[in-house]
């Protein structure tokens, strides 16, 4: 598989797709996210739904099965993949959960370089773990254990994590640190360096509407996309 960056291929294709959370099922505005492009999936309410913002992100970043509609990803149709092009797949996303999923038993290094185990042919060192966390702010944890951080270096080092096998494509389950009063910190600024520079598209699914943060996000040059309820499962 040609890597999206190099080619115009788009990292994904959304038509008529569905997805369901709960009880619930949830129609996605249809849109088309390309290399280099910042996206956002806010609900068209005012209520907060987390479960659907998880089933969105979770059923993206690992292609599971009983979504509706199209759904394309790197040129492939998800209904069509194969096990192995499946996997082959995620492994071109980085899937950054709001809860963290770090594992309590490894330092906070070792969390971060736990994908790198599972990639034969990876070429990162220990040395570009530190170097990453050096620039999310962390490396003075990098031997500490989940239980002795806050929940903000967690998420730093779930971001991290999902960087350092050098994604395609980014796919964040909330926004994290996120804030008003300091949205373009250090994090934030790297990320929009990623999708500068780097041409690395990113996905934010949130689970209600935020403006302040979709401002933010149009203001970078990013779009927002709606979902919305479409029914109840009697």
């Amino acid at each position: 598989m040609k890597n999206v960056l190099t080619n115009n291929i788009p990292v994904a294709v959304l038509q008529g797709f569905s997805f369901k959370s709960d009880r619930f099922c949830w129609l996605v505005d249809d849109c088309t996210i390309a290399a280099g492009q910042w996206i956002c999936f806010s609900p068209d309410a005012d209520e907060i739904y987390p479960d659907a913002s998880s089933a969105l992100a979770r059923m993206l970043s690992t292609l599971e099965s009983g979504f509706g509609g199209f759904l394309q990803l790197f040129g492939h149709s998800a209904a069509e993949l194969d096990y192995d092009k499946r996997l082959q797949i995620r492994q071109q996303i980085g899937y950054i959960q709001n809860s963290g999923a770090l594992l309590a038993n490894r330092s906070l290094l070792e969390n971060i370089r736990y994908p790198l185990d599972f990639r034969s042919n990876h070429q990162q060192t220990d040395l570009d773990v530190l170097n990453l966390m050096i620039i999310m702010g962390i490396s003075p944890y990098r031997d500490y254990k989940i239980h002795d951080i806050d929940e903000i270096i967690r998420w730093r080092a779930c971001v991290c994590r999902a960087l350092i096998t050098s994604p395609d494509w980014l796919l964040f389950e909330g926004i994290g640190d996120w804030s008003y009063s300091h949205g373009s910190g250090l994090v934030w600024h790297y990320l929009k360096d990623q999708v500068r520079k780097q041409g690395r598209a990113i996905t934010f699914c949130l689970p209600k509407k935020n403006p302040y943060f979709e401002k933010w996000l149009v203001e970078a040059g990013g779009q927002v996309i709606n979902y919305r309820l479409q029914e109840e499962n009697k």
